[in-house]
């Protein structure tokens, strides 16, 4: 399945295609906006791929709290925290 198919399945589907990779279920689920099925799945995954979604969800998630890209992301470095497994 290709990303833009996994896509197009998110928004029309009621649920995941079978045979998707946790990893693909994830993104699936971040796709529908649905996050805690999205976090439940991501956290579990022990692989630097399942990570980087864990990450990618919680940004996505801080963006939407904020409705301010720029600035969430300004505070989290400012605090010192680290984005996506990234700090300085």
């Amino acid at each position: 399945m290709t990303p833009a198919q996994l896509s197009a399945s998110a928004r029309t589907d009621a649920a995941p295609p079978a045979g998707l990779s946790p990893a693909a279920r994830a993104l699936w689920f971040t796709r529908r906006g649905d996050w805690e099925a999205a976090h439940a799945i991501a956290q579990d995954l022990a692989t630097p791929l399942g990570s980087w979604i864990h990450g990618l969800l919680h940004l996505i998630e801080g963006v939407e709290r904020t409705g301010d890209a720029a600035a969430y992301v300004k505070g989290v470095l400012d605090r010192g925290e680290r984005l996506m497994g990234f700090g300085h």
